[in-house]
Protein backbone atom coordinates (compact mmCIF):
# COMPACT_ATOMS: atom_id res chain seq x y z
CA UNK A 1 0.00 0.00 0.00
CA UNK A 2 1.44 3.37 -1.01
CA UNK A 3 1.80 6.07 1.62
CA UNK A 4 1.37 9.65 0.40
CA UNK A 5 2.52 12.54 2.52
CA UNK A 6 0.58 15.77 2.43
CA UNK A 7 1.91 17.73 -0.55
CA UNK A 8 1.32 21.12 1.06
CA UNK A 9 3.20 20.66 4.34
CA UNK A 10 6.50 22.15 3.14
CA UNK A 11 8.08 18.83 2.15
CA UNK A 12 9.04 17.22 -1.14
CA UNK A 13 6.67 14.30 -1.72
CA UNK A 14 8.29 10.90 -2.22
CA UNK A 15 5.88 7.97 -2.45
CA UNK A 16 6.85 4.41 -1.49
CA UNK A 17 7.67 3.41 -5.07
CA UNK A 18 10.10 6.34 -5.41
CA UNK A 19 11.67 5.73 -1.99
CA UNK A 20 12.32 2.14 -3.03
CA UNK A 21 13.52 2.86 -6.59
CA UNK A 22 15.96 5.58 -5.52
CA UNK A 23 17.31 3.26 -2.76
CA UNK A 24 17.19 6.01 -0.13
CA UNK A 25 17.19 3.83 3.02
CA UNK A 26 17.54 0.31 1.56
CA UNK A 27 18.71 -1.09 -1.77
CA UNK A 28 16.28 -2.85 -4.10
CA UNK A 29 17.35 -6.19 -2.59
CA UNK A 30 16.58 -4.87 0.92
CA UNK A 31 20.08 -4.16 2.27
CA UNK A 32 21.09 -0.98 4.11
CA UNK A 33 24.61 -1.05 2.70
CA UNK A 34 24.58 0.57 -0.73
CA UNK A 35 21.67 2.87 0.11
CA UNK A 36 21.99 6.68 0.09
CA UNK A 37 21.54 6.90 3.88
CA UNK A 38 24.25 4.34 4.58
CA UNK A 39 26.75 6.03 2.26
CA UNK A 40 26.39 9.57 3.67
CA UNK A 41 25.83 8.76 7.37
CA UNK A 42 28.65 10.12 9.53
CA UNK A 43 26.43 10.94 12.52
CA UNK A 44 27.71 10.25 16.04
CA UNK A 45 24.45 9.78 18.00
CA UNK A 46 21.31 7.67 17.66
CA UNK A 47 19.14 10.80 17.70
CA UNK A 48 21.24 12.24 14.85
CA UNK A 49 20.89 9.02 12.87
CA UNK A 50 17.09 9.13 13.16
CA UNK A 51 16.93 12.82 12.18
CA UNK A 52 19.20 12.26 9.16
CA UNK A 53 16.73 9.63 7.93
CA UNK A 54 13.85 12.04 8.50
CA UNK A 55 15.58 14.83 6.52
CA UNK A 56 16.47 12.53 3.60
CA UNK A 57 13.05 10.86 3.40
CA UNK A 58 11.23 14.21 3.73
CA UNK A 59 13.29 16.93 2.03
CA UNK A 60 12.08 20.54 2.24
CA UNK A 61 10.42 22.84 -0.27
CA UNK A 62 10.91 26.01 1.80
CA UNK A 63 13.78 27.95 0.24
CA UNK A 64 14.63 29.92 3.42
CA UNK A 65 14.92 26.86 5.66
CA UNK A 66 16.97 24.98 3.04
CA UNK A 67 19.28 28.02 2.74
CA UNK A 68 19.74 28.15 6.55
CA UNK A 69 20.83 24.49 6.55
CA UNK A 70 23.27 25.09 3.66
CA UNK A 71 24.68 28.11 5.48
CA UNK A 72 25.24 26.01 8.64
CA UNK A 73 26.93 23.22 6.67
CA UNK A 74 29.07 25.81 4.85
CA UNK A 75 30.10 27.41 8.17
CA UNK A 76 31.31 24.02 9.48
CA UNK A 77 32.80 23.03 6.10
CA UNK A 78 35.06 26.11 6.22
CA UNK A 79 36.12 25.54 9.85
CA UNK A 80 37.55 21.99 10.07
CA UNK A 81 38.91 22.44 13.62
CA UNK A 82 35.55 23.60 14.95
CA UNK A 83 33.86 20.74 13.06
CA UNK A 84 36.24 18.20 14.67
CA UNK A 85 35.65 19.72 18.14
CA UNK A 86 31.86 19.54 17.72
CA UNK A 87 32.06 15.93 16.54
CA UNK A 88 34.37 15.08 19.48
CA UNK A 89 31.77 16.57 21.88
CA UNK A 90 29.08 14.34 20.34
CA UNK A 91 31.21 11.17 20.50
CA UNK A 92 29.62 8.34 22.55
CA UNK A 93 26.77 10.63 23.68
CA UNK A 94 23.81 8.66 25.00
CA UNK A 95 20.38 8.91 23.32
CA UNK A 96 18.96 11.93 25.15
CA UNK A 97 15.74 11.72 23.12
CA UNK A 98 14.97 8.21 24.38
CA UNK A 99 16.15 9.09 27.90
CA UNK A 100 13.71 12.04 28.05
CA UNK A 101 10.86 9.74 26.92
CA UNK A 102 11.70 7.15 29.60
CA UNK A 103 11.79 9.95 32.16
CA UNK A 104 8.40 11.31 31.06
CA UNK A 105 6.82 7.85 31.49
CA UNK A 106 8.50 7.22 34.88
CA UNK A 107 10.58 4.31 33.57
CA UNK A 108 14.10 5.67 34.15
CA UNK A 109 16.55 3.83 36.37
CA UNK A 110 19.56 5.36 38.14
CA UNK A 111 21.86 4.69 35.18
CA UNK A 112 19.49 6.63 32.90
CA UNK A 113 19.70 9.66 35.20
CA UNK A 114 23.49 9.45 35.26
CA UNK A 115 23.44 9.29 31.42
CA UNK A 116 21.27 12.45 31.34
CA UNK A 117 23.76 14.18 33.64
CA UNK A 118 26.71 13.10 31.46
CA UNK A 119 24.96 14.49 28.34
CA UNK A 120 24.27 17.81 30.09
CA UNK A 121 27.92 18.06 31.21
CA UNK A 122 28.93 18.44 27.55
CA UNK A 123 26.55 21.32 26.84
CA UNK A 124 28.68 24.34 27.93
CA UNK A 125 31.48 23.38 25.49
CA UNK A 126 29.02 22.67 22.66
CA UNK A 127 27.22 25.96 23.28
CA UNK A 128 30.53 27.87 22.98
CA UNK A 129 31.50 26.05 19.75
CA UNK A 130 28.11 26.70 18.13
CA UNK A 131 28.01 30.39 19.02
CA UNK A 132 31.14 30.95 16.90
CA UNK A 133 30.79 31.60 13.16
CA UNK A 134 27.93 33.34 11.37
CA UNK A 135 25.30 30.61 10.91
CA UNK A 136 21.91 31.58 12.33
CA UNK A 137 20.81 27.94 12.50
CA UNK A 138 23.86 26.93 14.57
CA UNK A 139 23.34 29.97 16.81
CA UNK A 140 19.69 29.03 17.39
CA UNK A 141 20.76 25.43 18.19
CA UNK A 142 23.18 26.77 20.80
CA UNK A 143 20.49 28.73 22.66
CA UNK A 144 19.31 27.05 25.86
CA UNK A 145 21.72 24.11 25.67
CA UNK A 146 23.16 24.97 29.07
CA UNK A 147 19.86 25.90 30.76
CA UNK A 148 19.71 22.65 32.75
CA UNK A 149 23.09 23.02 34.45
CA UNK A 150 21.41 22.87 37.88
CA UNK A 151 19.72 19.57 36.93
CA UNK A 152 23.10 18.15 35.92
CA UNK A 153 24.54 19.15 39.31
CA UNK A 154 21.53 17.75 41.19
CA UNK A 155 21.93 14.29 39.60
CA UNK A 156 25.73 14.13 39.86
CA UNK A 157 25.72 15.32 43.49
CA UNK A 158 23.15 12.71 44.63
CA UNK A 159 23.72 9.57 42.52
CA UNK A 160 27.00 7.65 42.44
CA UNK A 161 28.94 7.47 39.14
CA UNK A 162 28.15 3.79 38.43
CA UNK A 163 24.84 2.84 40.09
CA UNK A 164 23.21 -0.63 39.76
CA UNK A 165 20.64 -1.34 37.03
CA UNK A 166 17.76 -2.13 39.42
CA UNK A 167 16.40 0.53 41.77
CA UNK A 168 15.63 -2.24 44.33
CA UNK A 169 19.28 -3.21 44.90
CA UNK A 170 20.31 -0.09 46.83
CA UNK A 171 23.73 1.48 46.40
CA UNK A 172 22.32 4.35 44.32
CA UNK A 173 22.86 7.45 46.46
CA UNK A 174 26.04 9.07 47.73
CA UNK A 175 26.68 9.45 51.49
CA UNK A 176 25.34 12.58 53.16
CA UNK A 177 22.13 12.76 51.08
CA UNK A 178 19.81 11.38 53.78
CA UNK A 179 20.64 11.04 57.50
CA UNK A 180 18.39 8.02 58.06
CA UNK A 181 19.91 6.21 55.06
CA UNK A 182 23.42 6.90 56.35
CA UNK A 183 22.47 5.46 59.80
CA UNK A 184 21.05 2.26 58.27
CA UNK A 185 24.09 1.85 56.03
CA UNK A 186 26.38 2.35 59.02
CA UNK A 187 24.58 -0.39 60.95
CA UNK A 188 24.78 -2.79 58.01
CA UNK A 189 28.45 -1.86 57.54
CA UNK A 190 29.20 -2.37 61.23
CA UNK A 191 27.66 -5.84 61.00
CA UNK A 192 29.68 -6.72 57.91
CA UNK A 193 32.89 -5.67 59.66
CA UNK A 194 31.90 -7.75 62.72
CA UNK A 195 31.46 -10.81 60.46
CA UNK A 196 34.97 -10.44 59.02
CA UNK A 197 36.42 -10.05 62.51
CA UNK A 198 34.39 -13.03 63.83
CA UNK A 199 35.60 -15.24 60.95
CA UNK A 200 39.30 -14.51 61.55
CA UNK A 201 38.91 -14.90 65.37
CA UNK A 202 37.19 -18.30 65.06
CA UNK A 203 39.80 -19.57 62.59
CA UNK A 204 42.58 -18.70 65.03
CA UNK A 205 40.78 -19.87 68.22
CA UNK A 206 39.71 -23.26 66.80
CA UNK A 207 42.80 -23.72 64.58
CA UNK A 208 40.61 -24.30 61.48
CA UNK A 209 42.30 -22.32 58.59
CA UNK A 210 39.49 -22.97 56.08
CA UNK A 211 36.57 -21.95 58.37
CA UNK A 212 34.28 -19.56 56.46
CA UNK A 213 31.28 -17.39 57.32
CA UNK A 214 28.87 -17.50 54.36
CA UNK A 215 25.36 -16.36 53.48
CA UNK A 216 22.48 -17.67 51.36
CA UNK A 217 18.78 -16.84 51.13
CA UNK A 218 17.58 -20.11 52.64
CA UNK A 219 19.69 -20.20 55.82
CA UNK A 220 20.96 -16.63 56.20
CA UNK A 221 24.48 -16.45 57.72
CA UNK A 222 26.26 -19.67 58.74
CA UNK A 223 29.73 -21.03 59.57
CA UNK A 224 31.03 -23.67 57.15
CA UNK A 225 33.62 -26.23 58.36
CA UNK A 226 35.01 -29.09 56.27
CA UNK A 227 34.49 -32.68 57.49
CA UNK A 228 38.21 -33.10 58.37
CA UNK A 229 37.91 -30.41 61.12
CA UNK A 230 34.49 -31.35 62.56
CA UNK A 231 36.09 -32.77 65.70
CA UNK A 232 37.27 -29.25 66.65
CA UNK A 233 33.76 -27.74 66.68
CA UNK A 234 32.90 -26.25 70.13
CA UNK A 235 29.66 -26.94 72.07
CA UNK A 236 28.10 -23.52 71.40
CA UNK A 237 27.98 -24.25 67.62
CA UNK A 238 24.51 -25.49 66.50
CA UNK A 239 24.35 -27.62 63.37
CA UNK A 240 22.22 -26.08 60.55
CA UNK A 241 22.92 -28.32 57.58
CA UNK A 242 25.03 -31.33 56.58
CA UNK A 243 26.78 -31.20 53.18
CA UNK A 244 28.79 -33.88 51.33
CA UNK A 245 32.22 -32.57 52.46
CA UNK A 246 31.25 -29.96 55.07
CA UNK A 247 28.98 -29.09 57.98
CA UNK A 248 27.19 -25.76 58.47
CA UNK A 249 26.67 -24.22 61.93
CA UNK A 250 25.34 -21.12 63.62
CA UNK A 251 25.72 -19.46 67.05
CA UNK A 252 23.50 -17.17 69.14
CA UNK A 253 25.88 -14.26 68.51
CA UNK A 254 25.80 -14.83 64.72
CA UNK A 255 21.97 -14.97 64.73
CA UNK A 256 21.84 -11.66 66.65
CA UNK A 257 24.13 -9.85 64.20
CA UNK A 258 22.37 -11.44 61.22
CA UNK A 259 19.11 -9.81 62.31
CA UNK A 260 20.79 -6.39 62.64
CA UNK A 261 22.60 -6.63 59.27
CA UNK A 262 19.66 -7.92 57.20
CA UNK A 263 17.08 -5.63 58.78
CA UNK A 264 19.29 -2.55 58.29
CA UNK A 265 20.17 -3.58 54.73
CA UNK A 266 16.52 -4.22 53.70
CA UNK A 267 15.37 -0.96 55.27
CA UNK A 268 18.21 0.94 53.55
CA UNK A 269 17.27 -0.54 50.14
CA UNK A 270 13.57 0.27 50.64
CA UNK A 271 14.44 3.84 51.68
CA UNK A 272 16.75 4.30 48.68
CA UNK A 273 13.99 3.15 46.33
CA UNK A 274 11.59 5.73 47.85
CA UNK A 275 14.21 8.49 47.61
CA UNK A 276 14.97 7.57 43.98
CA UNK A 277 11.28 7.56 42.93
CA UNK A 278 10.89 10.99 44.54
CA UNK A 279 14.01 12.33 42.77
CA UNK A 280 12.87 10.86 39.42
CA UNK A 281 9.45 12.50 39.77
CA UNK A 282 11.02 15.91 40.42
CA UNK A 283 13.35 15.52 37.40
CA UNK A 284 10.48 14.31 35.13
CA UNK A 285 9.18 17.89 34.98
CA UNK A 286 12.27 18.68 32.83
CA UNK A 287 11.57 15.93 30.27
CA UNK A 288 10.20 18.39 27.66
CA UNK A 289 13.26 20.63 28.04
CA UNK A 290 15.49 17.57 27.64
CA UNK A 291 13.59 16.56 24.48
CA UNK A 292 14.12 20.08 23.06
CA UNK A 293 17.86 19.90 23.79
CA UNK A 294 17.95 16.40 22.24
CA UNK A 295 16.39 17.74 19.02
CA UNK A 296 19.01 20.49 18.86
CA UNK A 297 21.81 17.98 19.42
CA UNK A 298 20.38 15.78 16.65
CA UNK A 299 20.28 18.80 14.29
CA UNK A 300 23.91 19.67 15.10
CA UNK A 301 24.88 16.02 14.54
CA UNK A 302 23.25 15.89 11.09
CA UNK A 303 24.68 19.26 9.96
CA UNK A 304 28.19 18.28 11.10
CA UNK A 305 27.76 14.90 9.37
CA UNK A 306 26.83 16.72 6.11
CA UNK A 307 29.87 19.02 6.48
CA UNK A 308 32.28 16.15 7.14
CA UNK A 309 31.00 14.13 4.17
CA UNK A 310 31.18 17.19 1.89
CA UNK A 311 34.80 17.80 2.91
CA UNK A 312 35.76 14.13 2.40
CA UNK A 313 34.11 13.82 -1.01
CA UNK A 314 34.64 17.39 -2.35
CA UNK A 315 30.93 18.14 -2.64
CA UNK A 316 29.72 21.64 -3.52
CA UNK A 317 27.16 23.98 -2.00
CA UNK A 318 24.12 23.96 -4.33
CA UNK A 319 22.38 27.16 -5.39
CA UNK A 320 18.65 26.86 -4.63
CA UNK A 321 16.06 28.88 -6.58
CA UNK A 322 12.34 28.89 -7.41
CA UNK A 323 12.84 28.54 -11.18
CA UNK A 324 11.83 25.42 -13.11
CA UNK A 325 15.44 24.62 -13.73
CA UNK A 326 18.09 22.03 -12.82
CA UNK A 327 21.67 22.68 -13.89
CA UNK A 328 24.36 20.32 -12.61
CA UNK A 329 27.99 20.52 -13.75
CA UNK A 330 30.05 17.30 -13.41
CA UNK A 331 27.43 15.60 -11.26
CA UNK A 332 28.16 12.23 -9.64
CA UNK A 333 26.05 9.51 -8.08
CA UNK A 334 26.47 9.97 -4.28
CA UNK A 335 26.71 6.21 -3.63
CA UNK A 336 28.68 5.05 -6.68
CA UNK A 337 31.19 7.93 -6.93
CA UNK A 338 33.68 6.04 -4.73
CA UNK A 339 34.33 3.76 -7.72
CA UNK A 340 37.44 5.19 -9.40
CA UNK A 341 35.96 4.51 -12.86
CA UNK A 342 32.96 6.83 -12.34
CA UNK A 343 32.57 9.48 -15.08
CA UNK A 344 30.87 12.74 -13.98
CA UNK A 345 28.02 14.07 -16.15
CA UNK A 346 26.24 17.38 -16.67
CA UNK A 347 22.47 17.76 -16.46
CA UNK A 348 20.47 20.69 -17.81
CA UNK A 349 16.70 20.88 -17.54
CA UNK A 350 14.73 24.12 -17.95
CA UNK A 351 11.55 25.47 -19.55
CA UNK A 352 13.01 25.16 -23.06
CA UNK A 353 14.37 21.64 -22.55
CA UNK A 354 12.22 20.10 -19.84
CA UNK A 355 12.43 16.63 -21.40
CA UNK A 356 15.58 14.53 -21.88
CA UNK A 357 15.71 11.24 -23.77
CA UNK A 358 18.64 8.93 -22.97
CA UNK A 359 19.77 6.15 -25.31
CA UNK A 360 22.78 3.89 -25.13
CA UNK A 361 23.98 0.30 -24.54
CA UNK A 362 23.23 -1.87 -21.52
CA UNK A 363 25.46 -1.02 -18.50
CA UNK A 364 26.23 2.34 -20.13
CA UNK A 365 25.09 4.32 -17.08
CA UNK A 366 21.63 5.52 -18.18
CA UNK A 367 19.87 4.43 -14.96
CA UNK A 368 22.68 5.84 -12.82
CA UNK A 369 22.38 9.20 -14.64
CA UNK A 370 18.61 9.22 -14.02
CA UNK A 371 18.91 8.37 -10.36
CA UNK A 372 21.79 10.75 -9.60
CA UNK A 373 19.74 13.71 -10.88
CA UNK A 374 16.96 12.90 -8.42
CA UNK A 375 19.40 12.12 -5.56
CA UNK A 376 21.27 15.41 -6.05
CA UNK A 377 17.96 17.32 -5.91
CA UNK A 378 16.87 15.40 -2.78
CA UNK A 379 20.22 16.00 -1.04
CA UNK A 380 20.10 19.71 -1.92
CA UNK A 381 16.55 20.09 -0.58
CA UNK A 382 17.43 18.11 2.57
CA UNK A 383 20.08 20.77 3.32
CA UNK A 384 23.20 18.87 2.24
CA UNK A 385 25.98 19.77 -0.16
CA UNK A 386 25.90 17.72 -3.40
CA UNK A 387 28.32 15.58 -5.44
CA UNK A 388 29.07 17.99 -8.29
CA UNK A 389 31.41 20.82 -9.28
CA UNK A 390 28.50 23.24 -9.45
CA UNK A 391 24.73 22.85 -9.05
CA UNK A 392 21.71 25.12 -9.51
CA UNK A 393 18.59 23.38 -8.24
CA UNK A 394 15.08 24.70 -8.86
CA UNK A 395 12.92 23.46 -5.97
CA UNK A 396 10.86 20.42 -6.97
CA UNK A 397 7.62 19.41 -5.25
CA UNK A 398 7.48 15.69 -6.12
CA UNK A 399 9.66 12.96 -7.60
CA UNK A 400 8.01 10.21 -9.64
CA UNK A 401 9.88 7.10 -10.74
CA UNK A 402 9.10 4.23 -13.06
CA UNK A 403 12.08 1.90 -12.73
CA UNK A 404 12.55 -1.84 -13.29
CA UNK A 405 10.16 -4.57 -14.41
CA UNK A 406 7.63 -6.13 -12.04
CA UNK A 407 4.17 -7.61 -12.51
CA UNK A 408 1.24 -8.17 -10.15
CA UNK A 409 0.11 -11.73 -10.82
CA UNK A 410 -2.36 -11.74 -7.94
CA UNK A 411 -4.41 -9.01 -9.63
CA UNK A 412 -3.77 -10.36 -13.14
CA UNK A 413 -1.61 -7.40 -14.20
CA UNK A 414 1.30 -7.90 -16.60
CA UNK A 415 4.52 -5.88 -16.44
CA UNK A 416 3.34 -3.67 -19.32
CA UNK A 417 -0.03 -3.14 -17.60
CA UNK A 418 1.75 -2.15 -14.35
CA UNK A 419 3.91 0.34 -16.26
CA UNK A 420 0.88 1.95 -17.87
CA UNK A 421 -0.91 2.21 -14.49
CA UNK A 422 2.15 3.87 -12.93
CA UNK A 423 2.63 6.30 -15.84
CA UNK A 424 -1.09 7.20 -15.66
CA UNK A 425 -0.64 7.83 -11.91
CA UNK A 426 2.23 10.27 -12.72
CA UNK A 427 0.31 12.07 -15.45
CA UNK A 428 -2.61 12.65 -13.07
CA UNK A 429 -0.49 13.98 -10.20
CA UNK A 430 2.57 15.66 -11.73
CA UNK A 431 2.72 19.46 -11.71
CA UNK A 432 5.14 21.92 -13.35
CA UNK A 433 7.66 21.55 -10.50
CA UNK A 434 7.68 17.72 -10.47
CA UNK A 435 10.64 15.59 -11.53
CA UNK A 436 9.74 12.42 -13.43
CA UNK A 437 12.17 9.55 -14.07
CA UNK A 438 11.10 6.86 -16.53
CA UNK A 439 13.49 3.96 -17.01
CA UNK A 440 12.80 1.70 -20.04
CA UNK A 441 9.04 2.20 -20.18
CA UNK A 442 7.48 -0.48 -22.38
CA UNK A 443 10.95 -2.00 -23.11
CA UNK A 444 13.03 -1.10 -26.20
Amino acid sequence: REVHFDADDGHLVLDQTTLRNLELSHTLVGEKQGSLLHSIDSTRTWMGRRLLKEWIMRPLTNKQIIASRHSAVSSLFKAPRRLDSIRESLKSMRDLERLSTRLAYGRSNARDLVAVSECLERMPKLQTLLSEGNSELLHSCSLGLNDLESLCELISSQIIDEPPVSIRDGGIFRSGIDEKLDDLREKANEGTNWLKEFESQEREKLDIPNLKVKHNRQFGFFIEITKSHVNKVPENYRRRQTMTNAERYTTDELVGWEDIILTADDRAKALERELFISLRASIASFSLDLATIARKIATIDVLSSFALHARKKSWCKPEINDENKIEIIAGRHPVLEADGRFVPNDVKLDKKSSFLLLTGPNMGGKSTYLRQTALISILAQAGSFVPAEKAKIGIIDRVFTRVGAHDDLRRGRSTFMMEMIEVAHMLRRAADKSLILLDEVGRG
